[in-house]
């Protein structure tokens, strides 16, 4: 009798467990098996594979990689799955190996990296007999090459490169291609950039290709419900494999090309809503994306794609940058207006170069803005839209204004005014209003700085995002500083302070609490504030604005001295060791005091 049939026989005599280990070789087979195994049988079968058999009944538990540490504590990094690893297979090289607060940070890092997989963990530990862990963790972008050896008796898992081999040999060609694709998105990815990227013939085609590769243990789902759609990706050891496999079937820089395609429309789509009353959405849809659109801006860079390609992508994702790691926004725009030797007066190139004039005003280096925003407005003048007009004006006169040429920036923005509003433009209306009572309120017109600040007012709450709000309101604060009016500022502070978050816009707000605490006499509080929002602000890669420096440098002063030097010192000092969070926290508290 066929050897199945007999061994089901025996198993029906009692209560048996079997546990079949590594089946995704033999998928068919095994599913064969288990289901002749559990005809008319009380037996309870436990398979191992990294896909499911497929099996009426069967139930998935999926195993996940070893724990991370969940904070920096040493007592944390200690406890974590894959440290414990990390450290047991050292200790067979090194048997004093232990973690200390001296070596904790490259082992999480390496931890990190490796994504907890064991195997991974195990063949980097094994190096520590030959390389610092510091040295272990640079190597790591190589790490198929770096992380070799192993068992003897499992000749596929003497490498890691051999393991990943293993799984990729094991799918199908679909399978294989759609996971080569899959490898050039930076940080995962969504069912439509999958379509375009793999040109799949729908998104059914792409969805059944991505859920093989998840059933297969390949990639990932985040289905996080906030952000109203899933998101895919690789741990990254699968990614570097599947990007190797990409470049060395030819299919790389055609898949960096559609990748980038579809960026710029995810990025052109999103930057006229970016600034307004859905705001906190798009701006949120730049930030799920921030590590592909860095591998985008890279790319476009390195040859073989269009320069305008580039350029449209600058200028589409200028607003994010300003706002979101400026440093290295500012830097990936000067590499892609740089690669643009041509230098056609294109839109994107004007886009392009008002977004640098405005980084460019936030990093403190005023001469280069008002170059820019120059540049951007020959080019619109030269043909573009009456709008692109107005909002290259608006550049060259806040550029102007921070190197102190207050009336040529006014008459830029008057011009730039008469535009907007002649096109109905309710967001560039507000930002030109905004922008002229800053200037007015420098050059001392304080009472036409209020008109065109209120003005303002109605507009942002009409069109504007809440960023927009929070810039209006923070200027608004320094106005009423600047004339007495304490109590309306401290209000206006207090209607910021929830739509104020980690961000730029906050640290403004503490900015402009400064100048409200030196006048009420809160002497201490002004200077704890300076402290942690001039920190936070050059920690985030900003400077200080000339106008802003100009209201608090004389509210300063006479915190100053109120307090002494010392006393003041010290305060400032004690500010600058907070986090962010307790400045933000302290500053809530403080506002409630002080009514």
């Amino acid at each position: 009798r066929p050897l199945v049939e007999r061994l089901r026989e025996h198993l029906t005599a009692s209560p048996t467990l079997v546990v079949l280990d590594n089946c995704e070789h033999v998928i068919d087979g095994a599913a064969a098996l288990v289901e002749a195994l559990l005809a008319g049988s009380r037996t309870t079968i436990v398979a191992t594979s990294r896909e499911g058999l497929g099996v009426a009944g069967e139930q998935i538990y999926p195993v996940r990689s070893l724990s991370l540490p969940a904070t920096t504590d040493l007592s944390a990094v200690q406890a974590a799955e894959s440290v414990r690893v990390f450290v047991d297979r050292a200790q067979l090289a090194l048997p004093d190996f232990e973690v200390g607060a001296d070596n904790a940070a490259p082992i999480v890092e390496i931890c990190r990296r490796l994504d907890g997989i064991a195997l991974a963990i195990e063949l980097a530990a094994a190096r520590v007999t030959m390389l610092p862990l510091a040295h272990i963790a640079t190597r790591l972008d190589d790490r198929f090459r770096l992380l070799t050896g192993g068992s003897r008796a499992m000749p596929r898992h003497q490498t890691l490169h051999a393991a990943m081999q293993w799984s990729y040999e094991l799918l199908a060609p679909a399978e294989q291609h759609m996971l080569r694709q899959m490898a050039v998105f930076a940080d995962g990815w969504t069912l439509q950039a999958a379509v375009d990227v793999a040109q799949t013939t729908d998104e059914y085609e792409a969805l059944a290709l991505l859920t093989a590769l998840h059933d297969k243990s390949l990639l990932t789902v985040d289905r996080d419900v906030s952000a109203g759609r899933p998101r895919y990706r690789m741990l990254e050891t699968v990614r570097q494999y599947a990007l190797e496999r990409l470049n060395a079937c030819g299919e790389g820089e055609a898949a960096r090309g559609r990748h980038v395609a579809h960026f710029i429309a995810m990025a052109e789509e999103a930057e006229p809503q970016v600034r307004g009353r859905d705001q906190d959405l798009w701006m949120g849809r730049f930030k799920q994306e921030h590590e592909n659109l860095v591998a985008a801006m890279t790319w476009c860079c390195e040859g073989g794609l269009d320069p305008q390609a580039g350029l449209r992508l600058a200028a589409a994702t200028g607003y994010y940058w300003g706002w979101n790691s400026v440093e290295l926004g500012d830097r990936l725009t000067r590499a892609v207006l740089a690669h643009d030797r041509a230098a056609p007066a294109t839109a994107a190139r004007e886009g392009t170069l008002r977004s640098l004039a405005r980084m460019s005003e936030f990093r403190g280096r005023y001469d280069e803005a008002l170059d820019f925003a120059q540049q951007a407005l020959a080019i619109a003048r030269q043909g573009g839209s009456p709008r692109g007009v107005a909002w290259s004006l608006n550049s060259v006169g806040s550029a102007m204004g921070t190197l102190g040429r207050i009336e040529p920036a006014l008459r830029a923005k008057e011009e730039a005014l008469g535009l907007a509003r002649h096109a109905g433009d309710g967001v560039l209306l507000f930002t030109l209003l905004n922008n002229i009572a800053t200037h007015q309120h420098r050059a001392g017109r304080l009472d036409a700085a209020e008109r065109c600040y209120r003005e303002a007012l109605e507009l942002a709450r009409q069109h504007v995002g809440r960023v927009g709000n929070v810039v209006l309101l923070d200027n608004l604060i320094r106005l009423l500083v600047a004339r007495g009016e304490l109590e309306q500022a401290r209000q206006f502070a207090i209607e910021c302070l929830p739509l104020a978050r980690h961000e730029k816009v906050s640290v403004d707000l503490l900015e402009a609490a400064v100048g409200l605490a030196s006048r009420l006499g809160d002497h201490a509080v002004a200077a704890r504030f300076w402290g942690a929002a001039d920190r936070q602000l050059l920690a985030w890669g900003y400077r200080h604005e000339p106008g802003e420096l100009e209201h608090l440098t004389p509210l300063l002063a006479a915190s100053r001295r109120a307090l002494g030097d010392a006393a003041f010192a010290a305060a400032e000092a004690s500010g600058r060791a907070m986090t962010f969070d307790q400045a933000m926290f302290e500053l809530e508290q403080w506002l409630q005091r002080a009514a």
